[in-house]
């Protein structure tokens, strides 16, 4: 509870408390697709960023996360962009796109 010495003139407080509960009938998820074939995915831009491996600025691929399908391979370093968040590949990984959409990173080996 908030307290204040003196009221203050003006001052309106708001507080909110949502709660939301979802449910719906059990389905059984159709078996994963097979995992497409490897593909390397060709960036059309770049933009410049710190490298996390030697702390020297490289050339990053700048990719759309909407222009990638199933199969599509990335090296790193790479910035796929998405509206809510941006996932980095630092240099020593690659992003694979599985046969669901998701991004996989596998570190390379030395």
């Amino acid at each position: 509870r908030a307290q204040f010495s003196r009221p203050v003139p003006g001052m309106k407080i708001e507080i909110l408390n949502w709660a939301v509960t979802v449910s719906s009938h059990r389905t059984i998820s159709p078996p994963a697709r097979m995992e497409p074939r490897f593909a390397k995915f060709t960036p059309a831009r770049s933009k410049k960023i710190f490298c996390d491996i030697d702390g020297a600025w490289k050339d990053s691929a700048l990719i759309e996360r909407a222009d990638l399908t199933p199969g599509d391979c990335i090296d790193g370093p790479a910035l796929i962009t998405e509206p809510q968040t941006t996932t980095l590949v630092s240099e020593d990984f690659a992003a694979h796109v599985d046969a669901l959409g998701n991004l996989v990173l596998i570190r390379k080996e030395e």
